[in-house]
């Protein structure tokens, strides 16, 4: 069964739904005349698709389907348009409708639309509840040194950890930060072997100058950063190895005490031990593990430093 929540203000298009309506069998409507009475139903009811008319006198039908989106309401949404606004079906799709109708072709084609929307949407609800049985799935890559390539990776993981549901928006941002951080010293402190200290002894320009020079020279150049991602029931991980020599662990500064807040060797730590609920380092030192624990996991108040024994 299909409910369907019709908005339109043109009697004559609510008595062609209606009409529609009354000889599908799975279907059922409610018709309102206008965005604020399709809020205000949205809000105590659920729906399976929103139907809605883009020329209206007191709320467009983008100004409604934008209010949707920013309510964070999932149900799809159809828009129908007269003949000639065709560029108004364009910027409602850019705005996340599933699809459009020119209203001559309603009774023809509004079935076939429905069916169309619905079967995806069924796919997405069935995905939605099969990850919800994910025991584990990984993910590797070996990347270059190059800092576009190693941002462009982060919005991939956070996709992957979005369609789970297990984080907020707000904790997928905060994940982001910590991993770019981490990904940051991967190359610049472990490939290239470029120390914190240049930063702090000299200008940044000499710091960004070595950067970019052993970016071009052997074997710094030549070096990779492997990255695993293993998502688990409860857990994320994500392992970033270097190929550089390594470091003395024993020699990282504790980046919460307030004598190492300013400086800039300790910031890119202290961010991803903020962010993540573990942070291990192997005892080589070119490797770091980040754990990330999901929603209704145990969670630590922020991560500690754990060396590896490998």
């Amino acid at each position: 069964m299909v409910h369907l929540l019709v908005v339109e203000d043109s009697e004559l298009d609510r008595f062609l739904v209606e009409r529609l309506v009354r000889i599908t069998k799975d279907w059922t409507a409610e018709f309102v005349t206008g965005g604020s009475e399709a809020l205000a139903c949205l809000k105590d009811k659920r729906f399976d698709l929103i139907l809605t008319d883009v020329h209206m006198p007191e709320m467009t039908g983008i100004e409604l389907l934008q209010r949707i989106r920013n309510a964070q309401i999932e149900t799809p949404v159809v828009v129908m348009t007269a003949k000639g606004s065709e560029d108004l079906a364009i910027q409602a799709l850019r705005e996340g409708a599933a699809n459009y109708i020119v209203k001559k072709m309603l009774v023809l084609e509004l079935p076939g639309i429905v069916e169309k929307v619905m079967q995806a949407a069924s796919c997405v609800q069935q995905e939605s509840r099969l990850l919800q049985h994910l025991v584990r799935t990984e993910v590797d890559f070996l990347l270059p040194n190059d800092s576009a390539m190693l941002r462009g990776v982060i919005p991939f993981i956070q996709d992957a950890i979005k369609r789970l549901g297990r984080l907020a928006s707000s904790e997928l941002t905060l994940l982001a930060i910590g991993l770019e951080e981490a990904l940051s010293n991967a190359m610049i402190h472990g490939n290239l072997e470029v120390s914190s200290d240049l930063r702090e002894q000299h200008d940044g320009e000499a710091y960004e100058n070595l950067i970019a020079q052993r970016r071009k020279e052997s074997p710094y150049c030549d070096r990779k950063i492997a990255l695993s991602l293993a998502i688990e029931t409860n857990h994320l991980k994500i392992t970033i190895t270097d190929q550089g020599p390594g470091f003395d662990i024993s020699k990282i500064l504790d980046p919460t005490d307030p004598e190492n807040l300013c400086r800039p060797c300790g910031r890119g730590l202290l961010l991803i031990q903020s962010f993540l609920d573990e942070v291990r380092h192997n005892y080589r030192g070119n490797q770091i593990t980040l754990v990330k624990k999901f929603r209704g996991s145990e969670t630590a108040s922020g991560a500690s430093l754990v060396t590896d024994s490998t």
